[in-house]
Parts: structure tokens; C-alpha cells; sequence
């Protein structure tokens, strides 16, 4: 049986030939079988396996989805999300990985696209070649290379990081760590500083190349 799938978004157009590339190229592993709009996926009754939500706004735009991302894991925890991205700001992605299981762009081949969304479907957490190599034009030298970088970061410069790349901001970081927020932000700036990047952009680019592993910070971690 293939996997149900639903399109979710505000794009005729993009649900249209989404819905073909998946049903011709998927060879019957996926069959689209419903196309609505963000605000309708909660009247959905029809059982499916992988929710696309296509989104393709600006970034002023993005407030706007990130609560539907968010309300759909808080009350489908046990179903398959995966956004379709028209846009390549790694911010928003940063902002919103913690809710999904994939993340796909516009821009990906038919081929991958197809990749993706059957790994997703099958349990598997996937982002796209394209997300993961997007970058801003920035030609400054890295002063480390990556492994080294992250032997660099302290124990819990490593453990803020690991919660603000899984989609946490400062604040909600300082809570889940029992820090202060200014303890947060400090070993944040000195960790984007061993790592050799300047915004969350760069920040969620070096991280999405990271495997992190249980790190005991010890100590007394308010600050």
C-alpha cells in the first residue's frame, strides 16, 4: 500500500504539480490524496501517513505558519510533517525544525523530492542537499575546520548550542538548561565565536553538519 499523503498549502499551482511529480514518479510508494488549504488541514478527517505543508512566504510572512507548524505536532505528535520550502532562509528553518520531520525546497530535483518524502514517510528525519548547502554569499576564511571547532566550545557552549540549533531561542534555553538568560547569551556569542560564525543563519549551517553526543556540563549552571 502506498503512503497517504496531503498537501497542505495556499499555492494552486504548486499543489497541482506537486500532486503529479508524486503520483507518477513515486512508483506507487506515495499517492497524494487530498490537496487543502494551511488553515483547513485541522478538518481533515481521512486517515493519511505524511502532511506537506508548502509554504513559500516572505519572512515577515512566516509568524503566520509557524503557529499552524507547531499546533499540528502539539496535536498530531503521531503523524509525519515535512515542509516544502519556497524560501531559503535558514532562520525560519532554524525556527521551525523542532516541529518536523523534513525539510524539502522548491528548488530540489523531482528525484529527490520523491527521496525525501518516502525516507520521511518511512520514519526517517530528512533535510534536503539543496537546505543543507544553502548559504548567504559570505567568502570569509572559516578559522577552524568543524571537528575542530567543536572540540573548541566548552561543555556548555556545546549544550546551548545543541538546544538552539534544535529550534529553542535564549530564553527557552535558559529554562531547559536552569541558566540565566544572560548566562544563555553569553556562552552563545563566545560559541559563535569559536565556531567562526556571526548570526543564527551561519549558526544553523555549521550546526546542520554536527553530531552531538550527552555532554555533562557540571558545576552550577545558573548564572
Amino acid at each position: 500500500m502506498p503512503y497517504k499523503i496531503i498537501i497542505a498549502g495556499d499555492n494552486p499551482i504548486i499543489k497541482y504539480g506537486l500532486t503529479l511529480i508524486i503520483n507518477e514518479m513515486s512508483n506507487k510508494k506515495l499517492k497524494v490524496t487530498n490537496t487543502v488549504l494551511l488553515k483547513d488541514i485541522y478538518h481533515v478527517e481521512e486517515p493519511f501517513d505524511l502532511l506537506i505543508a508548502s509554504i513559500n512566504a516572505p519572512e515577515d510572512m512566516f509568524s503566520i505558519h509557524l503557529p499552524f507548524i507547531s499546533r499540528f505536532y502539539e496535536k498530531s505528535p503521531d503523524k509525519k510533517l515535512a515542509l516544502l520550502a519556497g524560501i531559503t532562509t535558514s532562520s525560519l528553518l532554524l525556527k521551525s525544525r523542532k516541529y518536523l520531520n523534513g525539510l524539502l525546497s522548491e528548488r530540489d530535483s523531482f528525484a529527490e523530492l520523491i527521496e525525501g518524502m518516502i525516507k520521511i514517510a518511512e520514519g526517517q528525519d530528512y533535510i534536503s542537499r539543496r537546505i543543507r548547502e544553502h548559504q548567504f554569499i559570505d567568502k570569509r576564511p572559516r578559522p577552524l575546520t568543524l571537528n575542530a571547532s567543536r572540540l573548541a566550545l566548552s561543555e556548555c557552549e556545546d549544550k546551548v548550542i545543541k538546544y538552539l540549533f534544535s529550534g529553542y531561542n535564549v530564553t527557552e534555553t535558559a529554562r531547559l538548561l536552569d541558566r540565566s538568560i544572560k548566562t544563555v547569551s553569553a556562552q552563545k556569542r563566545q560559541a559563535m565565536k569559536k565556531l567562526g560564525v556571526e548570526n543564527d543563519t551561519e549558526l544553523l549551517l555549521i550546526g546542520s553538519q554536527l553530531t552531538y553526543g550527552e555532554k555533562s556540563c557540571g558545576g552550577n549552571n545558573a548564572g
